[in-house]
């Protein structure tokens, strides 16, 4: 059960700090925040062991390819993970 400071602590709006906007052509299209934040955020509102997360689909976008020309592999993968 949620209690009514956790219901209000996810309604809050995000500090603007910790909002990701994508760069380049490759990874995310849309702003996004990053998966230790949301970690944090999930401990602090429901403490530790307070919930889980169930990977439930992953994928690799394309094949790896060399980063701005560098000696850098990169490759994009999508995720979807269940909170509870």
């Amino acid at each position: 059960m949620i209690t009514d400071a956790q219901k209000q602590a996810l309604e809050a709006h995000l500090d603007p700090a910790v909002i990701v906007k994508p760069s380049g052509q490759f990874g995310p299209k849309g702003d996004y925040i990053e998966g230790w934040h949301a970690i944090n955020e999930a401990n602090r509102i429901f403490g530790f062991d307070g919930w889980t997360r169930e990977m439930v689909d992953l994928r690799q976008l394309g094949e790896p390819y060399k980063a701005d020309g560098k000696d850098t592999w990169r490759v994009n993968y999508s995720a979807r993970v269940r909170i509870t």
